[in-house]
């Protein structure tokens, strides 16, 4: 499996970290957004943070 994405979403008024999985033997079109805390639960030899796609915004220009 893979961790393709990552969000923040508010729930019952607090941030919820999850990631967007792509379970083994399924398509990337099939990936579940999943709970960051449940992940790390139940696979806790899974490393979520290296598999992330950073979020926010680089700062790559191009100079003249």
């Amino acid at each position: 499996m893979a961790v393709l994405a990552s969000r923040k979403i508010r729930q019952n008024g607090e941030e919820v970290k999850q990631v967007l999985i792509q379970w083994a033997g399924k398509t990337a079109e099939d990936a579940t957004w999943e709970e960051v805390v449940m992940m790390r639960s139940q696979f806790s030899n899974f490393n979520l943070e290296d598999k992330v796609i950073a979020e926010g915004r680089g700062v790559d220009r191009t100079h003249l």
